[in-house]
């Protein structure tokens, strides 16, 4: 389906603006039993994943592709932010 030509029907709540797909990659995956739940972006790009299931945080840096568990948590993070200074704050639940 060309989507230019012919977009989808638009469905409850859109606004009626212009509809078109965006490409898109997987860059990161868990597995079976795994539920990535938050994420967040430090200034540098690097993106923090809180893997609800694992009670842990895990960090992707864009630049080496890299995927490598950042701090285990005592409990589900609920959800995850950076501050103005850089600092990561998480919420546990």
């Amino acid at each position: 389906m060309n989507s230019n030509t012919n977009p989808p029907d638009a469905f409850p709540g859109h606004d009626g603006g212009h509809w078109a797909p965006v490409a898109s990659e997987v860059v990161a995956s868990w597995p079976q039993g795994h539920f990535a739940e938050n994420l967040a972006v430090d200034p540098t790009g690097a993106v923090y994943v809180s893997l609800h299931s694992h009670n842990r945080i895990d960090r992707f840096d864009p630049k080496t592709r890299r995927l490598e568990q950042f701090t285990p948590l005592p409990a589900p993070a609920a959800g995850l932010a950076f501050d103005t200074t850089g600092s990561l704050w998480v919420l546990v639940a």
